[in-house]
């Protein structure tokens, strides 16, 4: 995904919507459940990843493990990749969701060098 906006359209998101329940409700409707069950790998760009707010990740994470019934792993087991040219310092590093998704068990690191 290359912006929020990709994002919430492809999951059936609405930036209106502030309840979480209503979120996972609208998502689980056949139009939108099937993006969520049926991908398997959900790509975020440098530029996406700056523009979700913890906020909108945790949603994410609700919604994938309340839609792909899948409630023990992060994102309902929706495998998640981060791509970013620049490294992310530990300043930069978010928690709750963000930390449960890429967490070392979870999470394999490649740094390509020039």
């Amino acid at each position: 995904m290359s912006s929020d906006d990709d994002l919430y359209s492809w999951g059936g998101m609405s930036k209106d919507i502030k309840c979480p329940f209503e979120q996972i409700s609208r998502c689980s409707n056949k139009e939108f459940k099937y993006n969520w069950c049926e991908t398997d790998i959900l790509i975020f760009d440098g530029n996406c990843a700056e523009t979700i707010s913890q906020l909108s990740f945790d949603l994410l994470d609700q919604i994938a493990r309340n839609v792909r019934k899948c409630q023990m792993k992060p994102f309902g087991g929706l495998q998640i990749i981060y791509t970013n040219l620049l490294p992310i310092s530990t300043d930069e590093k978010r928690c709750g969701s963000w930390n449960d998704t890429f967490s070392d068990s979870n999470c394999q690191t490649y740094t390509i060098s020039h």
